[in-house]
């Protein structure tokens, strides 16, 4: 009996240790910034919240061991007073809290206007995503200072600017919580009068950067061509396309956009990202990558899409999407190619296409898993357009469930998404040698 009663105290013991170690943050408040450090033992990615009484937001860490640390910017808490930070897993599950007093960020460098009255409106108000933020301009005659009120679906608060020469007023919002696309509500507020002077809406910016390096001259993929085809765009367009060569029946070409249920991010924008990296990581291994689309501006129909893999000679073509499903529980990948075209049948049959189609599985099983709870599927199906035009080996894949909370906010974590990239670019490796079209 009392080797049972230490056994358990014992037990006890390690798994308070264990919990200890995992809600161990710490904060450190400065003018302008905070700092935190905490860890979670087994995780690589968490997410960090603050909170005063004039701003908040939220942003996404990673690390390799499981040790986060960092700094974020507090842009407008003038006042200082309470600051709040929490840790939380990315099922968004509270691991520990900290409350602290925070000095008060510097205010803005420059003093107001002499004020004319009466008060103008604002006129000229334009709003424009830059990378990293958005621009400002507009003309407040009359208004020394204004309060730029800004909300975002990751952070919000209120930034005091002053005027240059006529009563103009310019300047870039940097908004570094937020997702790239997301949606920027902006009011402007006279600086002593506290009166609502006008309102817009736009989106925080970002840059791609097309054509960023060639394939090294050395790599495992050398002389593999690979297209990659990031799902949807912004852009809009109608018409049905034929199933597919041999096929019966005609398609809408108007398949669903899944949208964040966390980050509320479309799936057209996400993909667009992770298409990007993937590209960038297949260079680095010596492919050489064309893209259907480089831009949220751009629309082509999926015979077009599979125009651009079949013109280019590529060897494989992999079709980025984010699944949307009602059980918010579901997380995991799933890999469709096509079945019956006349042009799929060439390639292979149905057994060895499957084999195909699991190599690309095992890869990101392999680098992106997350704790073993992950959902997979490899289905044949006509149901596809943009898999039946297709010459070559072709795949439409599901990197994660938007739907899912946790697998939305890895979906936009840089970390989860470059892990996408390397299991995809193994899986590619596999295909190829299995192809004959390297060799090891």
């Amino acid at each position: 009996m009392k080797k049972t009663l230490l056994s358990v105290l014992v037990l006890l013991l390690v798994l308070t240790a264990a919990w200890a170690a995992a809600d161990q943050l710490t904060v450190t408040a400065e003018p302008g910034r905070f700092t935190y450090d905490f860890t979670l033992p087994g995780e690589r990615f968490a997410m960090v919240r603050y909170n005063t009484a004039e701003e908040d937001g939220w942003f996404l860490v990673s690390a390799e061991d499981g040790h986060f640390t960092g700094s974020a910017e507090l842009k407008c808490s003038y006042s200082g007073g309470n600051l709040t930070v929490k840790t939380l897993r990315t099922n968004t599950r509270t691991v520990d809290t900290v409350r602290v007093r925070q000095p008060g960020t510097p205010m803005p460098a420059g003093e107001p206007a002499a004020f004319e009255f009466p008060l103008k409106a604002v006129r000229d108000l334009t709003l424009t995503p830059v990378d990293g933020g958005v621009r400002y301009d507009f003309t407040a005659t009359g208004c020394g200072s204004v309060w730029l009120k800004y909300v975002t679906s990751q952070q919000r608060g209120k930034v005091l600017i002053y005027p240059e020469e006529g009563w103009h007023y310019s300047g870039v919002l940097t908004l570094p919580c937020t997702f790239n696309q997301s949606n920027v509500y902006i009011t402007l507020i006279s600086g002593r009068q506290n009166k609502q002077l006008a309102t817009g809406k736009t989106t925080r910016g970002y840059v791609l950067t097309q054509h960023v390096a060639e394939s090294a001259p050395e790599g495992r993929l050398k002389g593999v061509i690979v297209c990659i085809d990031a799902g949807h765009s912004n852009a809009k367009s109608g018409g049905k396309e034929p199933m597919g060569p041999g096929l019966p029946g005609m398609s809408s070409g108007k398949g669903g956009m899944a949208e964040g249920s966390y980050t509320n991010r479309r799936e057209s924008v996400v993909m667009l990202e992770i298409a990007y990296v993937l590209r960038d990581e297949l260079l680095r291994q010596g492919a050489t990558v064309v893209m259907t689309r480089e831009s949220e501006d751009e629309w082509y129909t999926n015979i077009e899409r599979d125009d651009v893999a079949n013109n280019a000679g590529a060897h494989v073509m992999l079709r980025l999407h984010g699944d949307n499903v009602s059980d918010k529980n579901s997380r995991g990948f799933s890999v469709f190619y096509p079945w019956h075209s006349e042009y799929a049948q060439a390639v292979a049959d149905e057994t060895e296409y499957g084999v195909y189609g699991q190599l690309l599985l095992d890869g990101l099983l392999c680098k992106a898993s997350y704790g073993g709870k992950v959902r997979t599927r490899l289905v044949a199906t006509d149901s596809y357009v943009g898999n039946n035009w297709a010459k070559m080996p072709c795949f439409l894949i599901e990197l994660g469930y938007m739907s899912n909370v946790q697998d939305d906010i890895l979906l936009s974590t840089p970390g989860h998404q470059q892990d996408l990239a390397e299991g995809l670019a193994d899986g590619i490796w596999q295909l190829m040698l299995r192809r004959g079209v390297i060799s090891q």
